[in-house]
């Protein structure tokens, strides 16, 4: 993750997206739900992310 773009991977699978793409990220109490233009939502627990995500994370709040 870094100030412009989101970078998931799973299973060898490898996707990257800039934050201005997302319809909306929000923080809730324990988690932050990143949603996606296809109405699919990303759910990231905050006691998975490093302070630093979570500070990147709180300069794309929509909400």
């Amino acid at each position: 993750m870094d100030a412009e773009s989101l970078t998931m991977q799973e299973s060898g699978v490898k996707v990257t997206v800039r934050f201005d793409s997302f319809k909306s990220v929000r923080r809730q109490s324990k988690y932050y739900a990143v949603k996606l233009p296809e109405k699919m939502t990303i759910h990231f627990k905050k006691s998975h992310l490093t302070e630093q995500e979570k500070d990147i994370l709180n300069q794309h709040l929509t909400a």
